[in-house]
């Protein structure tokens, strides 16, 4: 009987020295959890936030440079250029050389581009056959002649300004670039 009551007090003893977490352990380790909580999920934030602006950004560019390298060719290669008339933003013309040595020969051609802006902010290049979008999300753009009277002959250039704007995800970037393109001489 001696060990039965031994062993009831032991158990009493060792029920005593169990504790379980107090209420201010429990309060410490929920806001220790929650300050945690709210770094990782502003890291994340912030994180997504810098990429999507980062995306945005190239695609301004990209498109930007598209359009630029387009226009600075066909612009190069004019013979004749108009800006803002009636149906287009831009119209070149050029006339090839043509092949009169080739069999059959090749007479010269007359090739005329237009460049207008349609009305979701495409950058639209059609030679009269084929219609292509060349830049997407343009914003902005112009076309100017410049003039300098003081050299003889004339110097002309072309100041073309293209502003474009794009988005990804919830972030959007803004590029602008302006080129000056001279045309061929005799233009």
């Amino acid at each position: 009987m001696m060990k039965g009551i031994s062993r009831i007090s032991f158990l009493k003893r060792e029920a005593k020295d169990q504790r379980g977490f107090t209420l201010i352990e429990i309060a410490i380790s929920l806001l220790i959890t929650a300050a945690l909580s709210f770094g990782i999920v502003s890291a994340t934030s912030q994180i997504t936030g810098i990429n999507s602006l980062d995306n945005a950004h190239v695609i301004a560019v990209k498109q930007v440079e598209n359009a630029i390298h387009y226009l600075n060719r066909d612009v190069q290669m004019s013979q004749k250029v108009e800006i803002d008339g009636t149906g287009y933003w831009l119209r070149l013309t050029w006339t090839s050389w043509g092949t009169p040595t080739a069999t059959p020969p090749v007479p010269p051609a007359t090739t005329q581009i237009i460049y207008n802006v349609d009305g979701e902010g495409n950058l639209v290049r059609n030679d009269g056959s084929t219609a292509m979008t060349v830049a997407k999300f343009i914003t902005a753009k112009s076309a100017v002649l410049n003039t300098d009277m003081l050299t003889i002959p004339a110097k002309k250039w072309y100041t073309i300004q293209i502003s474009v704007t794009a988005t990804a995800g919830p972030k959007q970037a803004t590029e602008t670039r302006e080129v000056e393109i001279i045309p061929r001489p005799g233009s």
